[in-house]
């Protein structure tokens, strides 16, 4: 999440799509140039030291982002040392950090692989950059990377899958179950048509609802009102209520 969060700034002081290409290849250089020795390092000295170095090295990184962005003095120049220093960390690897894209472990108790992708908790940031700007392109940054991930799927035995993690060797985690995170959040915050998928009806009167479905198929773009299902009720808890209607987001 730091790296999309790091690209996306970088985008907007500069404005150079180059500019975005340059910044994965300053972090994968790391990787080029650690390949030969990161393994006889990992087998003399010991591993659980290295992790802490390497994620104080990531949160020192992270810091001095959020101070040169606070303090004015963050240039071009100085957020590719930065991404330099992150892609040192992990090895070139934008998903290889604790609890990343690619953080999948052996259980304890069980032995079982699992997988604890907690990227997802950077939602929180572009949130809250939303709700004090009203901007909208925060939240499309999150639509943008749901759609990729989706993007990746493949059909396995006449099913369609969607990958959830992402390693060394690409996408994997393949599940029916579509890459789906903070979707409603989304919905909720910008109360876009576009974020709503599927529309859930109910009404004590349906003919009566249907003489109004042009209000409802207002708020959508033309042609774009999304699946629905109408449903007529004898009565709703709350008196007085004669329509419920109830959104769906999914991408």
């Amino acid at each position: 999440m730091l790296s999309v969060a790091v690209g996306w700034q970088l985008y907007e002081m500069t404005n150079n799509p180059l500019d975005l290409g340059i910044s994965g290849l300053v972090q994968f250089i790391p990787l080029l140039a650690l390949t030969l020795v990161v393994g006889q390092v990992a087998d003399r000295y010991d591993r659980r030291a290295l992790i802490r170095l390497t994620q104080a090295t990531k949160a020192l990184a992270a810091i001095a982002l959020a101070v040169g962005t606070a303090g004015g003095w963050l240039t071009r120049e100085w957020m590719f040392v930065i991404l330099f220093v992150i892609g040192g960390a992990c090895g070139g690897r934008w998903y290889g950090g604790v609890y990343g894209w690619g953080f999948s472990v052996a259980s304890p108790p069980t032995g079982e692989i699992v997988h604890r992708n907690n990227h997802y908790i950077g939602i929180s940031g572009f949130m809250n950059a939303y709700m004090l700007t009203r901007d909208d392109r925060y939240l499309d940054v999150w639509r943008k990377q749901i759609d990729a991930v989706n993007g990746n799927q493949k059909v396995v035995d006449g099913k369609t899958m969607y990958p959830h993690m992402f390693g060394d060797q690409g996408w994997y985690d393949y599940t029916p179950q579509k890459y789906d995170s903070h979707v409603l959040e989304i919905a909720y915050l910008s109360m876009k048509p576009a974020d709503v998928t599927r529309l859930g009806i109910y009404t004590t009167d349906v003919e009566a609802f249907l003489a109004q479905w042009g209000i409802v198929r207002a708020r959508f773009e033309p042609d774009a009102v999304p699946p629905n299902t109408l449903v007529q009720v004898v009565r709703f808890a709350h008196p007085g209520i004669q329509v419920e209607i109830e959104a769906s987001a999914a991408r």
